[in-house]
């Protein structure tokens, strides 16, 4: 009984610290780029957080008569970097937004679909 209770308690600060090292990255490893597919069965409002150094926030909902309408967005803030953040719903060509440091990037869009949703930043954009 105790040698299962002690290879129990064993597999569970293994997991835990698999699952630690999966999700600690370096600065010298920071990401560049991030985004998201999001389908109708994964649809959450506003999700979003700390990543590549800035702060993301992103949303996909649907809308209108039977609700045949969805939109995603995409929003990056990024203190010393050009960054930028993409939305687009299903094969369609995203809509993107390139942004100069310290200011926020924003990308939109709305259409009749059921498809799912693209919403992505990054800090390797060029501004034009």
């Amino acid at each position: 009984m105790r040698k299962k209770v002690m290879r129990g308690i064993t597999a569970v600060v293994l997991s835990i610290g698999v699952a630690v090292s999966f999700t600690t990255v370096s600065s010298a490893e920071e990401a560049t780029s991030g985004g998201l597919a999001i389908s109708n069965s994964t649809v959450t409002p506003f999700g979003g957080g700390k990543v590549g150094g800035g702060t993301w926030e992103h949303n996909v909902w649907t809308h209108g008569f039977l609700n045949k309408y969805k939109s995603a967005y995409s929003k990056y803030w990024h203190k010393t970097k050009v960054h930028g953040s993409s939305a687009a719903l299903g094969a369609s060509t995203p809509v993107r937004d390139c942004v100069g440091k310290d200011k926020s990037s924003y990308a939109k869009m709305t259409k009749k679909t059921n498809a799912t949703a693209y919403v992505n930043w990054n800090t390797s954009c060029s501004l034009k």
